[in-house]
């Protein structure tokens, strides 16, 4: 994960080891977190996650609550993502 500001200046940069998962929708939701987590973290107020993967921008754009398999990771990063302020979802 790497942070910068909105000029697009190198700020920081993390490395997190994520438990082994076979599910690659799994593995962009814990990332996801973590980079979430890492800005509220850093004192950041606003943020972009960039994401790979079209259903999760879906997921974590969409109002209603995820009852998917993954709707309970789904919810965390929302709610992360609310207590952090300012946030854009975007597909990379």
């Amino acid at each position: 994960m790497e942070v910068r500001n909105h000029h697009g200046s190198f700020l920081a940069v993390a490395c997190h080891f994520l438990p082994l998962v076979s599910d690659p929708e799994e593995s962009e939701l814990l990332a996801s977190l973590r980079a979430v987590k890492l800005a509220k973290e850093m004192g950041l107020e606003q943020m972009v996650l960039e994401l790979d993967s079209l259903s999760i921008v879906s997921k974590l754009k969409h109002g209603e609550v995820d009852r998917s398999l993954h709707g309970p990771l789904v919810e965390e990063i929302k709610q992360e993502l609310r207590s952090l302020g300012d946030h854009l979802i975007v597909l990379r």
